[in-house]
């Protein structure tokens, strides 16, 4: 059981990894294809997250890791997954929600992220965050066809200038 829960959990987050975030995606797909019910990915980004471990060294940007996990935890719904899906990216899977619903819960989590993250390395520290958004469909299900969708909207977002939502079709701020 342990063993399963490393496999699928990220030791420094806690949250699901990548493999953890599959699976669950393979379950979310599944429902939708049996009840035609609809769901979104939030792919989140820590801008100038390099600046940070540069400047304030690898333990700082680790507590900063955690700090972002524990604040996308506390904003996603109990049915939503979080997960840290490598380096300084993190993905929620909003469950039972529309594009534009999804657009809306990043634009919520963006906007938290205008408050400190709280006590990191005895001190308060600022981060913006910028974030991508697809669909999840019935024809959509690999993540990382969903993660290059989610990726063009990151994109879009940082050339827009960061701490920024799109998508690949429709952005903002």
């Amino acid at each position: 059981r342990r063993l399963k829960e490393l496999a699928c959990h990220d030791p420094l987050s806690g949250l699901r990894n990548r493999r953890g975030f599959e699976q669950a995606l393979a379950e979310e797909v599944e429902r939708i294809r049996r009840y035609g019910s609809s769901a979104s990915v939030i792919l989140v980004d820590i801008d100038d997250f390099k600046r940070v471990n540069e400047r304030h060294g690898h333990d700082v940007g680790d507590e900063m890791i955690q700090a972002v996990g524990h604040r996308l935890e506390a904003l996603a719904r109990n049915t939503d997954i979080v997960g840290r899906i490598g380096g300084d990216e993190f993905m929620v899977l909003a469950v039972e929600t529309t594009m534009e619903n999804g657009l809306q819960l990043a634009e919520r989590i963006r906007e938290s992220f205008q408050e400190a993250l709280g006590d990191v390395a005895g001190g308060e520290l600022y981060v913006s965050i910028s974030c991508g958004v697809a669909a999840v469909t019935p024809t959509r299900i690999e993540l990382k066809d969903l993660v290059a969708d989610a990726s063009d909207g990151l994109a879009i977002a940082k050339g827009l200038g960061k701490n920024t939502v799109s998508t690949s079709r429709v952005s903002t701020s």
